[in-house]
């Protein structure tokens, strides 16, 4: 019986694919009108850092996609209901 063998972490490659996401996600969001659950897509982020090698990125992902939302909120085009986005 064989054992998958993953490779070794690569720190660059996670920080590269980490930037890839975070910026279409971004650009998904503002993409968005106001009051479309856009924000939502910013779990993503948390789930990939799950596969970092430490703990301290599951905290960064939360907090860049809590920045994330809070700059799709004020950089989206407006929509008619103001008051669902908040």
């Amino acid at each position: 019986m064989e054992f998958v063998v993953f490779p070794e972490f690569n720190k660059t490659l996670y920080f590269v694919v980490l930037f890839i996401l975070t910026a279409s996600l971004y650009i998904f969001d503002l993409s968005l009108e106001l009051g479309v659950a856009g924000g939502v897509t910013y779990i993503a982020l948390v789930l990939y850092s799950l596969w970092g090698d430490k703990r301290s990125y599951l905290i960064w992902a939360g907090i860049i996609g809590t920045v994330g939302i809070w700059l799709g909120y004020y950089f989206s085009p407006s929509g008619e209901d103001n008051w669902k986005a908040i």
